[in-house]
């Protein structure tokens, strides 16, 4: 899958379901605490091996200035497990196709402001909407 630009002026957000080259490196060099294991390409390859999720690594540009990076993730389709109402609701969703679209931590900052992650937050309810993903 290619990278899928978004553009919302100003700012512009891109997703892709690879990482981008130097995609652990760049996170190193943001603001992230000591959160940045849940934004790196390890943290997606084990997800991604132990429970089928899929990755997208969101970015969020100022013109050409990185300003933003998330690493979120679509859950793959589970078979409907635990008793009661919890397997009704699972045995629904999985039938309906509904899936989650989900992310750990915060995302790593380089020198965003309340725009940038306003807009980031819009992003993400935008982009779990137009696939039928629930947050």
């Amino acid at each position: 899958m290619q990278p899928t630009p978004i553009v919302t002026t100003p700012f512009r957000i891109i997703v892709s379901s690879e990482a981008p080259a130097g995609w652990d490196d760049v996170l190193l060099a943001g603001d992230t605490g000591s959160l940045h294991l849940f934004q790196s390409t390890v943290w997606a390859e084990r997800l991604a091996k132990f429970a089928g999720d899929s990755a997208r690594y969101v970015s969020v540009y100022d013109g050409d200035t990185l300003r933003a990076m998330l690493l979120a993730f679509e859950e793959a389709r589970r078979p409907a497990h635990g008793t009661g109402l919890r397997r009704l609701v699972a045995t629904v969703r999985a039938r309906i196709g509904r899936r989650g679209f989900r992310w750990y931590g915060r995302p790593a900052l380089f020198g965003a402001g309340h725009a940038e992650l306003r807009l980031l937050g819009e992003w993400l309810v935008k982009y779990a909407r137009d696939r039928g993903l629930r947050l």
